[in-house]
């Protein structure tokens, strides 16, 4: 499935939510404390029926789809054997450095003046 975004129209159609919609939707959390924030959060992790029967996801449920699609790529991309091969590599004893030649010692100090 590939999804694309552009910059918004105007063209684009959206489901109809109103007011009553989401009053229908908030109603028995309402109902239940009378905090019509603690319903909306309600409502934001849950979710909601839509008007055409439809569920509409909650964050939730959403949360739930990208650790699933994060997994998924994880699993397909095997990341994590390429970061096990790098800091296995580094853990491995270094070789020492081959000496340096002669000439690259003497030309690194200073000649004295006289």
């Amino acid at each position: 499935m590939r999804i694309r975004y552009s910059r918004w129209d105007g063209t684009q159609k959206l489901d109809a939510l109103d007011a009553d919609d989401l009053l229908a939707a908030m109603s028995d959390d309402l109902l239940a404390d009378g905090d019509p924030w603690r319903a909306l959060r309600r409502l934001f992790h849950r979710g909601a029926p839509r008007p055409d029967g439809r569920p509409m996801p909650g964050l939730g449920e959403l949360l739930q789809r990208l650790r699933g699609q994060r997994q998924q790529r994880l699993d397909r991309y095997d990341l994590g054997s390429a970061l096990d091969e790098r800091a296995s590599s580094a853990a491995s004893p270094r070789r020492p450095s081959a000496p340096r030649s002669s000439r690259a010692s003497t030309a690194s100090r200073p000649t004295p003046r006289a």
